[in-house]
């Protein structure tokens, strides 16, 4: 809306005529197109729909060097209509310099994001012990498929995790109980890769949470706290799009869903928009989520918040099945 707004404002300062409103309002345009990208992309359609209306308006024959507005080099200051036959010209009205400065942007942002998704400047203010690296073979070569070491996560002097040591193997169950703001979430989430460990280690199916968190991430079936879907997309469109993300084969997804579905007792809503669904079927859709490739380690964290003793059950038992199924189940749970 800003962009829009400020191009409109620019384009009456144009209009004016006037020498110095043109002048500001140039400068303006600039400085716009440099910090917003929407800005750049309102000003190139507006340009280009210029361009291709005034060339249509003034044939290239008019111009053969006698006055007219058409001309570029035979008119009059303020009222010439500018043509380019280059649309990408840097030049009034082509689309140049627009063009450039988004794909600066693009840069820039995309840029941006990769930093904040691999915690770069998290890294770097965040220290870590370092293991031995005998111990750490040991750790990476065990038997366990999920294992903590002294991990141990504090926001500013707030402790949120402890030194917390666990070691789950093959179709084990752990479940970590605590009232809200215990930590619970913050296990889950450090070794989802979602936040940083400040010290000790973990370790899912041999790989480093601290050193290997992509490899983490393709071993583990995560649920969070919150319910993480989009609300226009049925239950059964937003598994097939989660089954597709991890990369399961194409004829084996159908199959896979409607088990999973069948398994949570979905499939009579499974149709629905996710927004139509009540709290504790969302709550089943987002453990849905984490079963959908059938990941060896499962992180689920209060996966039954909001459910109903009938729905809690169905679930749990859901996840039993998974667990005989030689799955890794680590839950957190208030109760």
């Amino acid at each position: 809306v800003i962009p829009t707004e400020i191009l409109l404002m620019i384009k009456l300062m144009y209009i004016f005529g006037l020498a110095s409103l043109t002048t500001f309002a140039e400068t303006m345009d600039r400085l716009c197109a440099l910090l917003f990208p929407m800005h750049c992309l309102c000003s190139s359609f507006k340009q280009i729909f210029v361009n291709y209306h005034s060339l249509k308006l003034c044939p290239r024959q008019l111009c053969m060097g006698v006055y007219s507005q058409c001309c570029n080099d035979y008119c009059e200051r303020y009222i010439c209509i500018p043509t380019r036959h280059n649309y990408l010209s840097f030049k009034e009205p082509g689309i140049g310099f627009y063009v450039v400065c988004m794909t600066a942007q693009g840069a820039f942002f995309f840029g941006i994001a990769l930093l904040m998704d691999y915690h770069v400047l998290d890294h770097i203010w965040t220290s870590l012990p370092c293991v031995e690296n005998s111990q750490e073979k040991h750790l990476e070569d065990g038997r366990d498929r999920l294992t903590l070491v002294n991990l141990y996560k504090c926001h500013g002097t707030l402790i949120a995790v402890d030194h917390l040591c666990l070691g789950l193997a093959k179709g084990e169950c752990f479940i970590v109980l605590g009232q809200n703001g215990a930590g619970k979430s913050a296990i889950m989430q450090m070794l989802a890769g979602k936040v940083l460990v400040t010290s000790g280690h973990a370790y899912v199916m041999g790989h480093s949470v601290v050193k290997d968190i992509a490899n983490v991430q393709g071993q583990i079936g995560y649920c969070p706290q919150t319910n993480g879907l989009l609300l226009h997309m049925t239950g059964r469109q937003t598994l097939t799009m989660y089954a597709r993300l991890r990369g399961l084969p194409e004829d084996l997804i159908s199959e896979r869903i409607d088990s999973i579905l069948d398994l949570l007792l979905l499939e009579n809503i499974a149709d629905l928009p996710a927004k139509t669904y009540s709290g504790g079927n969302r709550r089943k859709l987002t453990a849905a989520i984490s079963l959908v490739d059938e990941p060896p380690v499962l992180l689920l964290d209060e996966p039954s918040t909001g459910m109903d003793p009938g729905a809690r059950r169905q679930l749990l038992g859901a996840l039993d099945t998974r667990r005989r199924r030689g799955a890794t189940l680590l839950l957190t749970s208030r109760k």
